[in-house]
């Protein structure tokens, strides 16, 4: 299941490391470039990754995360 997140740079780090673990193996993030947002003067990007189906229920701490 492809999943489309918005998070900063710390973030990124974790969920590429947690979508990895899900996996089983080393993947490569698809990076949206025409999202520079910033909030409270964090800058976010918008990174999508081929996920297990049941990504979100292993790591429920994601799902906030999502962007539609």
């Amino acid at each position: 299941m492809f999943l489309k997140f918005r998070v900063d740079t710390d973030e990124r780090i974790v969920l590429k490391r947690d979508v990895e673990t899900a996996l089983g193996f080393k993947t490569q993030e698809v990076l949206f470039p025409d999202f520079p947002k910033t909030t409270n003067g964090k800058s976010l990007a918008l990174v999508g990754f081929e996920t297990p189906n049941d990504f979100l229920d292993r790591f429920p701490g994601w799902r906030s995360y999502i962007e539609p």
